[in-house]
């Protein structure tokens, strides 16, 4: 799904300046996924037996972290009650962490649904994995400018980036997901 990036990066750096920490579109989509555990629970359910979901009472999201050093998958925990800067502040730490190589196991179990980062901008799609114990698996792809029809007909311009969701259709079904989907990207759109 392609979704327009103009009022979540303005809000980011707002974020940054107010905080004094770094707070990105990755922090923001992570804030909005877990803003989405009451609408949306069977996207953070994981499977137990054929036909049997659990679904969890927080969104531990995990994010996927390449520094060069092979990739991590730590996870933020209880991030529907975390507020954005302080998810930046625990992003970053992971990221530290993973320079270093000192993940600790319990850094990197317990997701109940997962954010995979290609953030260089030559990405323009990818395709998450669904990891064993979730359900979805959320993709954020790289910035792209494109230019479009604005509201007076003059042609404007705008950056945008692609969400991407992979599901488990034993836990939901398409329509769940897209709806899932619909409603990160309003929460990605409108912050605030």
């Amino acid at each position: 799904m392609k979704v327009p990036l103009d009022t979540a990066a303005e809000h980011a750096r707002a974020l940054t300046r107010e905080h004094r920490r770094l707070v990105g579109v990755p922090e923001l989509l992570i804030a909005a996924i877990g803003s989405l555990l009451a609408t949306h629970p069977l996207c953070f359910a994981r499977l137990v037996a054929p036909g049997v979901v659990h679904v969890p009472g927080t969104a531990d999201v995990g994010v996927t972290i390449d520094v060069g050093k092979g990739l991590h998958v730590p996870v933020l925990r209880a991030v529907e009650a975390t507020p954005v800067h302080d998810l930046a502040a625990r992003l970053m730490a992971h990221r530290m962490t993973a320079l270093r190589g000192t993940f600790r196991a319990g850094d990197l179990t317990g997701a109940n649904i997962l954010l995979a980062l290609h953030t260089d901008d030559d990405v323009t799609h990818a395709v998450p994995v669904v990891l064993p114990g979730t359900s979805c698996a959320v993709s954020l792809a790289g910035r792209q400018t494109e230019l479009f029809p604005g509201p007076d007909g003059a042609v404007a311009q705008r950056t945008v980036v692609q969400l991407g969701l992979a599901y488990d259709h034993r836990v939901l079904n398409g329509r769940d997901a897209l709806a899932f989907l619909r409603d990160l990207s309003a929460a990605l759109q409108h912050p605030a």
